[in-house]
């Protein structure tokens, strides 16, 4: 857990079903830093080896960033 909090991200590989991997990275409401959803990438693990998911890793956290300013104008975030 530390790894992911200072990374910002977390990844599996092939750890909840064999052949798959993920990342993930939480969604924080701006004012507060609260944690209001969470994105992920996850495919096959023969398309997301370690490579791809560092390739994908400052994608996956821009748009968790994107989504976070965004949020500021949905209510469906109040």
């Amino acid at each position: 857990l530390q790894g992911a909090r200072e990374r910002g991200y977390a990844w599996v590989e092939q750890t909840s079903a064999i052949g798959t991997s993920a990342l993930a990275a939480v969604v924080r409401r701006p004012q507060s830093d609260e944690v209001i959803g969470v994105l992920s990438i996850a495919g096959p693990s023969a398309r997301l080896a370690p490579g791809r998911l560092a390739e994908l890793a400052p994608l996956l956290l821009a748009a968790a960033q994107e989504l976070s300013a965004a949020s500021l104008a949905s209510e469906l975030f109040a």
